[in-house]
């Protein structure tokens, strides 16, 4: 699984949620993968922490513009990322449940 960031054009503040095969912000996910996200647009530069799980898998992975660390949650099968799985602009995103690869 490949996640990339792209620049993304949002307004001031935080955005967060997820996202499927649908998506307005530019690209979509693969079939059957739903990616959380947040991004931060303050400041000088953006932040941003993404997580994507398929549906079929047991394990989500994340990233962080912060770090080059990858991250991985067990969450079962059949259930989706949700946002509040990504619940930071950073790598403090993948703290509590998350371990690093």
């Amino acid at each position: 699984m490949v996640m990339a960031a792209a620049p993304l054009a949002f307004g001031a503040g935080v955005t967060n949620g997820t996202l499927s095969t649908s998506s307005t912000l530019g690209f979509n996910a693969s079939k059957l993968v739903a990616i959380a996200f947040n991004i931060d647009t303050v400041g000088p530069g953006a932040t941003f922490a993404a997580g994507a799980k398929h549906t079929s898998g047991s394990r989500a992975f994340g990233i962080a513009s912060n770090t080059s660390q990858i991250y991985y949650k067990e969450i079962a099968p059949a259930t989706s990322i949700a946002s509040g799985d990504v619940n930071n602009v950073d790598s403090s995103a993948f703290t509590s449940g998350w371990s690093q690869l």
